[in-house]
């Protein structure tokens, strides 16, 4: 897990840290980006007992989010969106992994009193099928990056078309 400590800075010479709010070395780095969100000074002295031994800034933060989160080139981005009761990951999990693909990674955020919004990262270069078996189970398809899928996408519309054009 990464934490605090590792993505941290050195403090410059002379440095007191009276200016930014602390935070523990060992925290996670989830909890890391929550806190220097809301911090006003937009950095994150690291403390080690009473001690300062760096500081965190959103540039850090996104540098190590980075090197955790691998960019492949067989998966493709979903963001969906449910109702906060109808939130469940193993139950998009199982939607997903009935279209034959697999879930790499997925974030939650609630978007409202009632809401969350959903990032997944399946892996399949076009997940159409994937797309197909979530709505089937209830969410709500927001947007899907992928490097095949905007090809499928206007595949299927050209498709659409040629039998509208054609009285199928």
């Amino acid at each position: 897990m990464v934490t605090a400590r590792d993505i941290l800075t050195l403090p410059a010479p002379g440095y007191t840290g009276a200016a930014a709010p602390t935070i523990d070395g060992s925290t996670p780095i989830i909890e890391v980006m929550h806190r220097l969100l809301a911090s006003p000074t937009d950095t994150l002295d690291v403390v080690e007992g009473n001690v300062v031994i760096g500081s965190i800034d959103l540039r850090s933060c996104l540098e190590a989010m980075s090197r955790v989160i691998v960019n492949r080139g067989d998966t493709s981005l979903v963001e969906l969106e449910c109702a906060r009761e109808d939130y469940s990951a193993s139950r998009i999990s199982h939607a997903v992994e009935d279209s034959g693909s697999h879930v790499t990674d997925i974030y939650s955020i609630p978007d409202g009193p009632d809401r969350m919004k959903v990032i997944l990262r399946i892996r399949c270069e076009d997940p159409s099928a994937a797309i197909r078996s979530l709505e089937r189970y209830g969410y709500e398809i927001d947007d899907v990056r992928s490097r095949s899928y905007a090809d499928s996408e206007a595949y299927d519309l050209r498709i659409r078309e040629l039998q509208n054009y054609l009285s199928i």
